[in-house]
């Protein structure tokens, strides 16, 4: 007899499996636990409780069931939980060969039902089986929400580092400028004074000797005349 799902929807992942050897109340329990869950939470969920990390809290089959700290009643049903991981990865599996993104899947759906209670050997009379038909229904979900602020805090990290380093090659091409334009400024005096040094007593040269000449001239005329004066 084929198995027929709950959920008839396209493009979505499915798997089952039917006359599984657990209780139908611990597995309702998972179920409402895991359901709508990510795929990676919900196998933490699992493995914690099979390895008794973190029990499962019981919220309607709780009778005479102890209380769990941080929880109320609850239990590790190992043998369930380690059974549906196995559906949990066929799913997964299934969405892989769909061509479904399976980076991001959520449970969309996950449920339990009765199997049929067939007869085993007992110590004095026969007794019934526990069997349970699981049906997971996995479907691409949003982004973790921790996720997404983890990515959008790097995002904003990396354009304040280029404007840092933005800024320092700024810094770096104001000062460079500055330095050259001071190395000018204290070169300059010291090769000022020595041009006007030399132009100076080039001046004063020129002037003694346009003012030299002229005396000379006056000197000579007048010895030229006094001869003359005697001789009249």
């Amino acid at each position: 007899m084929t198995y027929k799902y709950a959920t008839q929807d396209k493009g979505l992942a499915k798997a089952v499996g039917t006359d599984l050897p657990i209780s139908t109340k611990a597995t309702k329990e998972i179920c409402r636990t895991v359901k709508g869950k990510n795929v990676e939470r919900a196998r933490k969920i699992l493995q914690d409780a099979a390895e008794k990390k973190k029990a499962i809290p019981y919220k309607t089959h709780n009778g005479d069931v102890g209380h769990k700290r941080g929880m109320g009643p609850g239990r590790y049903p190992i043998k369930a939980s380690q059974h549906i991981m196995k559906i949990i990865d066929s799913a997964v599996a299934n969405a892989r060969f769909q061509g479904i993104n399976t980076n991001n899947l959520i449970i969309k759906n996950i449920l339990a039902q009765k199997g049929a209670e067939t007869f085993k050997y007992g110590r004095q009379t026969r007794r019934r089986t526990k069997r349970t038909h699981v049906e997971v229904v996995l479907a691409e979900g949003a982004e973790k929400k921790g996720a997404a602020k983890k990515e959008e805090k790097k995002v904003e990290a990396k354009p304040a580092e280029k404007k840092e380093t933005a800024k320092k090659e700024v810094v770096e091409k104001k000062t460079e400028p500055a330095v050259a334009e001071k190395k000018e400024v204290a070169e300059k005096p010291k090769t000022e004074p020595v041009k006007k040094e030399e132009q100076k007593p080039a001046v004063v040269e020129k002037k003694e000797v346009v003012k030299e000449e002229p005396k000379k001239e006056s000197k000579t005329q007048d010895q030229k005349e006094k001869p003359e004066d005697k001789k009249q």
